[in-house]
């Protein structure tokens, strides 16, 4: 009889397993999620700056409009301004 386990063990043994095998799920989930996350802000990174860009740049272009727009006023009021 001495070659048996009892049955305590067994059941001790099998509770272990399932712990350590929740114990590594719930890592491998947070791996996930840490990945998941620095996906999201790899794509954040890409996709936001050209979003910030765009008023800049139609404040350029509206500015640089402005500017010719009153190059050209100056333009026409210079033989005046003369006299």
């Amino acid at each position: 009889m001495d070659s048996y386990r009892p049955i305590s063990d067994y059941v001790l043994g099998r509770i272990t397993g399932v712990a350590e095998g929740y114990q590594q799920l719930l890592r491998r989930v947070d791996t996930l999620r840490g990945g998941f996350e620095g996906i999201t802000v790899i794509i954040r990174t890409r996709v936001e700056p050209p979003s910030d860009r765009i008023p800049r740049q139609i404040d350029e272009e509206t500015s640089s409009s402005y500017d010719e727009r009153m190059r050209a006023f100056r333009f026409l009021q210079w033989p005046l301004a003369v006299n």
